[in-house]
C-alpha cells in the first residue's frame, strides 16, 4: 500500500511523455519570406515550412519582424522576432 503513491507518481510521469516531438531548425533564411498578400507596414512573416507568423510585430519593441531571426514555435506555431 505504501509503494501505490510512488507507482502513480511514475505512471503519470511516463504517460506524459508518451508524444515525442521533434524539433527542427530551418538553415535557410531565402526560405523566410514576408506573407504573401498582406500590404501592411507591419506584415507577418511566412517560414520555409509554409506556416505564417501568429504575431505582425516585434512583443518587445513592437517594431516590424526580422526575416533573419528564425522563428520559435510555441505549440507547433511560429512566432517571429524583430
Amino acid at each position: 500500500m505504501r509503494y501505490l503513491l510512488p507507482i502513480a507518481i511514475i505512471l503519470i510521469f511516463f504517460w506524459g511523455c508518451g508524444e515525442e516531438r521533434v524539433a527542427e531548425l530551418v538553415e535557410d533564411e531565402h526560405l523566410v519570406t514576408y506573407a504573401p498578400g498582406v500590404i501592411d507596414s507591419m506584415p507577418k512573416v511566412q517560414f520555409g515550412d509554409g506556416q505564417i507568423s501568429l504575431n505582425d510585430r516585434c512583443a518587445v519593441r513592437t517594431n516590424k519582424l526580422s526575416t533573419k531571426i528564425p522563428a520559435v514555435y510555441v505549440n507547433g506555431y511560429p512566432v517571429a522576432f524583430c
